[in-house]
């Protein structure tokens, strides 16, 4: 089943259920018990609890149903892009997750965090939605994990039983 929507309507970037931005050296972020449902579209950095994350962040206990729509970059079931310490635990996606990748711009779109950076754990979660889109990088669970020399990157006890595909075509 591929998923048909149209280009995003939103010019509106860091959109999510609970948080479009958490940002600063010095920001924590926690999220916990709560869920999420309904239709969430941006621009760029689009997902289900949170848009975009950037500190000390903790998610535990959430889910989200809602449809999520990306737009050109980062689209994710729970969060589209985290960066800092993340720990996110005991959490889902239900929905499904796509955006709207063009020309030689690179998306990440999956089913829980589409990009995570620096020390990233991800343990006891999983994806049950549809996911994909024209995305360079399309995940069951995470599209993308970077760290650097001395980060720390767990991903350990999760499960993806929802469709992915891509349909980006021409340069990866």
């Amino acid at each position: 089943m591929v998923i048909a929507l149209p280009p995003p309507k939103s010019l509106t970037s860091y959109v999510g259920g609970f948080v479009g931005m958490s940002s600063g050296n010095t920001a924590t972020t926690t999220i916990k018990d709560s869920d999420v449902g309904g239709y969430i579209e941006s621009r760029s950095n689009a997902g289900g609890l949170v848009g975009y994350l950037h500190g000390t962040n903790s998610i535990t206990n959430c889910s989200n149903s809602a449809t999520i729509f990306g737009g050109f970059s980062s689209a994710g079931g729970l969060a589209g892009y985290a960066s800092g310490t993340t720990v996110i635990m005991n959490s889902s996606n239900h929905g499904d997750v796509s955006n709207l990748n063009t020309g030689e711009n690179i998306g990440y779109c999956a089913g829980l965090v589409a990009r995570g950076e620096t020390n990233f754990t991800l343990l006891q979660s999983y994806n049950e939605g549809t996911i994909g889109g024209p995305s360079s990088y399309v995940a069951d669970l995470i599209a993308d994990v970077y760290g650097n020399s001395g980060d720390n990157v767990l991903i350990a006890n999760n499960y993806n039983v929802g469709k992915v595909y891509s349909e980006r075509e021409g340069k990866f």
